[in-house]
Protein backbone atom coordinates (compact mmCIF):
# COMPACT_ATOMS: atom_id res chain seq x y z
CA UNK A 1 0.00 0.00 0.00
CA UNK A 2 1.22 4.02 -1.04
CA UNK A 3 -0.19 6.92 -0.22
CA UNK A 4 0.75 9.94 -2.12
CA UNK A 5 0.67 13.03 -0.18
CA UNK A 6 -0.41 16.47 -1.51
CA UNK A 7 -0.48 19.82 0.96
CA UNK A 8 -2.23 23.30 -0.35
CA UNK A 9 0.12 25.81 -0.57
CA UNK A 10 3.12 24.35 0.64
CA UNK A 11 1.94 23.52 3.94
CA UNK A 12 3.24 20.79 5.36
CA UNK A 13 2.54 18.20 8.30
CA UNK A 14 4.54 16.73 10.86
CA UNK A 15 5.02 13.27 11.13
CA UNK A 16 2.56 12.51 14.04
CA UNK A 17 -0.06 14.11 12.00
CA UNK A 18 0.60 12.28 8.49
CA UNK A 19 0.72 8.74 11.01
CA UNK A 20 -3.05 10.46 12.37
CA UNK A 21 -4.19 10.67 8.91
CA UNK A 22 -3.13 7.36 7.51
CA UNK A 23 -4.45 5.26 10.98
CA UNK A 24 -7.96 7.36 10.45
CA UNK A 25 -7.83 5.99 6.99
CA UNK A 26 -6.91 2.24 7.57
CA UNK A 27 -9.67 2.57 9.95
CA UNK A 28 -12.54 3.66 7.63
CA UNK A 29 -11.29 0.59 5.35
CA UNK A 30 -11.85 -2.14 8.04
CA UNK A 31 -15.31 -0.81 9.04
CA UNK A 32 -16.30 -1.13 5.50
CA UNK A 33 -15.90 -4.55 5.08
CA UNK A 34 -18.42 -7.13 6.28
CA UNK A 35 -17.94 -10.27 8.15
CA UNK A 36 -19.01 -13.56 6.85
CA UNK A 37 -20.00 -16.66 9.15
CA UNK A 38 -17.59 -18.60 9.12
CA UNK A 39 -19.67 -21.59 8.46
CA UNK A 40 -21.27 -19.44 5.49
CA UNK A 41 -24.51 -19.20 6.95
CA UNK A 42 -25.34 -17.50 10.00
CA UNK A 43 -25.98 -19.17 13.59
CA UNK A 44 -29.46 -19.65 14.68
CA UNK A 45 -31.03 -19.28 17.83
CA UNK A 46 -30.63 -21.97 20.29
CA UNK A 47 -26.98 -23.52 18.14
CA UNK A 48 -23.92 -23.64 20.06
CA UNK A 49 -21.33 -21.35 18.95
CA UNK A 50 -17.76 -22.22 19.35
CA UNK A 51 -15.75 -19.29 20.05
CA UNK A 52 -12.99 -20.63 17.62
CA UNK A 53 -15.39 -20.47 14.87
CA UNK A 54 -15.30 -16.31 14.64
CA UNK A 55 -16.43 -14.33 11.43
CA UNK A 56 -14.57 -14.17 8.01
CA UNK A 57 -12.92 -11.14 7.58
CA UNK A 58 -9.80 -11.16 9.07
CA UNK A 59 -8.33 -8.49 12.04
CA UNK A 60 -11.03 -5.74 12.68
CA UNK A 61 -13.72 -7.61 11.23
CA UNK A 62 -14.03 -10.60 12.07
CA UNK A 63 -11.94 -10.49 15.02
CA UNK A 64 -9.90 -7.84 17.12
CA UNK A 65 -6.57 -9.19 18.49
CA UNK A 66 -4.33 -7.30 20.21
CA UNK A 67 -0.89 -9.33 19.04
CA UNK A 68 -0.58 -10.05 15.26
CA UNK A 69 0.52 -13.82 15.34
CA UNK A 70 -1.37 -16.80 16.01
CA UNK A 71 0.62 -18.03 18.89
CA UNK A 72 -1.80 -20.98 19.78
CA UNK A 73 -0.98 -24.40 19.22
CA UNK A 74 -3.38 -26.41 17.62
CA UNK A 75 -2.89 -25.65 14.13
CA UNK A 76 -6.27 -24.47 13.69
CA UNK A 77 -6.98 -20.89 11.69
CA UNK A 78 -2.98 -20.58 11.66
CA UNK A 79 -3.27 -17.19 9.15
CA UNK A 80 -5.15 -15.39 11.96
CA UNK A 81 -4.13 -13.42 15.01
CA UNK A 82 -6.62 -15.25 17.34
CA UNK A 83 -4.67 -17.67 19.52
CA UNK A 84 -6.38 -20.99 18.97
CA UNK A 85 -5.03 -24.05 21.30
CA UNK A 86 -5.50 -26.95 22.52
CA UNK A 87 -8.35 -28.55 24.76
CA UNK A 88 -12.32 -28.08 25.35
CA UNK A 89 -14.74 -30.23 24.28
CA UNK A 90 -13.77 -30.05 20.93
CA UNK A 91 -9.92 -29.85 21.01
CA UNK A 92 -9.44 -26.54 20.26
CA UNK A 93 -10.30 -23.41 22.86
CA UNK A 94 -9.39 -19.67 22.04
CA UNK A 95 -6.52 -18.88 24.82
CA UNK A 96 -4.51 -16.21 25.47
CA UNK A 97 -7.20 -13.23 25.83
CA UNK A 98 -6.21 -9.70 26.86
CA UNK A 99 -8.70 -6.91 27.36
CA UNK A 100 -9.58 -5.70 23.86
CA UNK A 101 -9.89 -8.87 22.17
CA UNK A 102 -12.65 -10.25 20.92
CA UNK A 103 -14.92 -12.20 18.29
CA UNK A 104 -17.81 -11.57 15.76
CA UNK A 105 -20.10 -14.74 15.14
CA UNK A 106 -23.17 -14.34 12.91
Amino acid sequence: MSFLWKFAGGASRSQSQRRAAIEALERRQLLTAAPVPFHGVPYTEGQKIEAEDFDLGGQGVGYNDTTKANTGNAGDRTTEGVDIVTGGENGKVVGFTTMGNGFNTR
